[in-house]
């Protein structure tokens, strides 16, 4: 298969999800990565993505405070 059509089905497929064709009440779906400014506009549109976070390069303090957090 030329690259191009993997990529379109992989997102079909991903988008079909996203969007319901198979039920899945209660979900919560999460996405990473390092570069959103790459993800195609139909994937992050609004109804697909509700919330939208960055996290961003953590400092020392940050770090302390996650683990502080979470293993306590």
């Amino acid at each position: 298969k030329p690259k191009g059509l993997e990529d379109k089905l992989s997102l079909s497929g991903l988008l079909n999800v996203l969007d319901g064709v198979i039920d899945c009440p209660g979900r919560i779906v999460i996405m990473t990565t390092n570069h959103p400014e790459k993800l195609d506009p139909a994937l992050v549109r609004p109804g697909r993505v509700n919330k939208k976070l960055l996290l961003g390069h953590m400092g020392p303090k940050q770090v302390q405070q996650m683990i502080e957090y979470y293993c306590d």
